[in-house]
C-alpha cells in the first residue's frame, strides 16, 4: 500500500506542476496581448521553467521557439507601433538551458538529440551575434 501511495503523490505533484505551468501559459498570453504591459525575458523563462519542471519538454520547447518568433518579429519591426523594434523578450542562456535541461530529463527516445539541436541553435546564434557585434565594432 504505501509504494501506491508514492505513486499516487508523485502522480498528483506531476498534476500540480503541469496546472501550474498551464495557468503560467494564460498569464502569457495576456502579457502578449496586452498594450500597457510587456512579456519580458523573466516572463518568458519562467514559464519555459514551469514547463520543464513539470516534465513537458515539448511545450517549454514550444515557448522557447515561440519567444525567437517574436524577438525576431519585433526586432525587424519598423512601424511606430508600441514596441518601436525594442525586443523585449529576447532568449537567454537561461531560456536555452531550461529546454536543454527539460529534454534532458525526458526518457523519451530522441531526447537526448532534441537537447543537442537546442544547444547547437544556441551556439548558432550565439557566433552569429558575436560576428554581427564584432563587424559593427570594426565599423565605428
Amino acid at each position: 500500500a504505501a509504494a501506491n501511495h508514492g505513486s499516487r503523490s508523485s502522480s498528483s505533484n506531476d498534476n500540480t506542476k503541469r496546472n501550474a505551468a498551464n495557468k503560467a501559459e494564460l498569464i502569457l498570453e495576456q502579457l502578449e496581448e496586452c498594450d500597457y504591459v510587456d512579456a519580458d525575458t523573466t516572463s518568458y523563462n519562467t514559464l519555459i521553467d514551469a514547463y520543464a519542471k513539470a516534465g513537458l519538454p515539448r511545450k517549454a520547447a514550444a515557448i522557447l521557439k515561440r519567444m525567437e518568433e517574436n524577438s525576431i518579429i519585433n526586432d525587424h519591426d519598423d512601424d511606430d507601433d508600441d514596441n518601436g523594434g525594442i525586443i523585449k523578450a529576447k532568449p537567454d542562456i537561461i531560456s536555452y538551458n531550461s529546454v536543454i535541461d527539460a529534454w534532458a530529463r525526458c526518457r523519451e527516445d530522441g531526447s537526448a538529440n532534441k537537447a543537442q539541436a537546442i544547444l547547437d541553435r544556441m551556439n548558432q546564434l550565439y557566433k552569429k551575434n558575436t560576428a554581427t557585434t564584432t563587424t559593427e565594432e570594426e565599423t565605428r
